[in-house]
């Protein structure tokens, strides 16, 4: 199979601040390169940012990224993984990944925090833009979303940050990307050739940001448009996409089955549906089953 870059980007490898948030909790914005800028410290925003009147949540603390590929970077930021490096095995009750794998529980079961169930009109985007959210877990991609979701700057107002180094000084990230392929059965190989490379090209790289509202960070030539030079927000994430930790991709994911088992059993945990260690083993035991049956 040939193909050419088409989307590609660093997975939800960032945490997007409400400035107007921050200031009302008397919190100075985050410095990512700060030394003191830690995973515990991420935690204490999103404790001090979230806002109650009795029972009612004003704005809620922070989103997390709730999946696989929200799963994945926090693993990361502890050095671990939720994958083995052959896509074989789940790691998830793996000693390294079990920190990470508290600190979201810690976030949604103990602090309540998060932004539970999470389906909210405009999605986190216009979560984000009404100011009924401190901070959100996402890439680079919802930089932009955020921005056209901001209609009041009193509610809401940017400000990015990544999450912070690893004692290796990799940031946390995950290489993620799609290609333009040629079938393989299509009457016209050398238009469709044509049509893929124009595709692939620097406009049309471009046009995929600017007009269809992709990450298609693929091309360096692109990153140097002023569509993303004149967004500091996004610049923050270059250098993740110069530097990215490649994706581990499951061995056997039988299609969506991994994804889909992964998110539905992820949820007895962020539910608190069974204490911690129960928890951890079930999605454990779910997702390596996947990964265990025959291949499709």
């Amino acid at each position: 199979m040939w193909g050419l870059p088409s989307w590609g980007w660093t997975g939800a490898d960032g945490l997007h601040f409400n400035q107007v948030a921050l200031d009302e909790a008397g919190l100075p914005a985050p410095d990512h390169n700060s030394p003191d800028w830690t995973m515990d410290k991420v935690r204490e925003y999103a404790v001090k940012l979230q806002k109650k009147t009795g029972d009612q949540v004003d704005r809620y603390g922070i989103n997390l990224s709730l999946a696989a590929i929200g799963a994945t970077i926090v693993a990361r930021a502890y050095s671990s993984d939720i994958l083995s490096a052959d896509g074989t095995k789940m790691l998830l009750t793996d000693p390294k990944t079990l920190p990470a794998m508290q600190w979201v529980s810690d976030i949604t079961t103990k602090d309540k925090v998060d932004s539970l169930p999470g389906s909210f009109q405009g999605g986190e985007a216009g979560l984000f833009g009404s100011g009924k959210l401190g901070i959100d877990m996402n890439g680079s991609l919802l930089v932009f979303q955020i921005d056209k979701a901001i209609k009041d700057p009193k509610l809401a107002k940017l400000k990015s940050a990544l999450f912070p180094k690893r004692p290796d000084g990799k940031r946390p990230c995950q290489l993620r990307g799609g290609t333009w392929n040629i079938n393989s059965k299509t009457k016209y190989p050398q238009e469709a050739w044509q049509f893929v490379k124009q595709l692939s090209s620097r406009d049309g790289i471009l046009t995929m940001n600017t007009v269809g509202g992709e990450g298609a960070l693929v091309r360096p030539d692109v990153l140097e448009d002023t569509y993303f030079t004149g967004n500091p927000n996004f610049m923050i994430f270059k250098d993740n996409v110069a530097n990215a930790i490649l994706a581990i991709v499951p061995a056997n994911a039988r299609g969506t089955e991994y994804e889909t088992t992964f998110s539905q059993s992820y949820a007895e945990l962020y539910l608190a549906k069974s204490d911690f260690n129960t928890a951890l083993k079930h999605i454990q035991d779910a997702v390596q089953a996947v990964l265990d049956k025959p291949s499709t």
